[in-house]
């Protein structure tokens, strides 16, 4: 499992992943997760944009309304931090992006 994805659990959902019972890859990476306290979390990585914080604010209120929905946990975050580079896959086939330019 990517190590960066684990780090990531362990900062923003307090728990380590355990098992990946999913992926899929294509413009952007999905992963579905088992965390070590139990809970099945499915992230969604792909290049930062300032408009993701309003799209987790509108999922955050579609799921306070009641509207069938999984209730976003966290984010959107960097997948990684630091003012070092550090590479990750991007969405297109072999290209290499600062991870840091993703979210979570």
């Amino acid at each position: 499992m990517d190590t960066m994805l684990v780090d990531w659990c362990a900062r923003h959902l307090g728990s380590s992943p355990v098992e990946q019972f999913f992926g899929v890859q294509h413009l952007s990476a999905v992963h579905g997760l088992r965390l070590a306290d139990g809970r099945e979390v499915v992230l969604k990585v792909r290049g930062a944009l300032a408009r993701h914080v309003a799209c987790a604010v509108v999922h955050e209120a579609v799921w306070q309304a009641g509207i069938p929905c999984p209730r976003p946990l966290a984010g959107p975050a960097p997948l990684a931090e630091g003012g070092v580079e550090v590479l990750a896959g991007g969405g297109e086939g072999n290209e290499f992006v600062d991870a840091r330019t993703l979210a979570v």
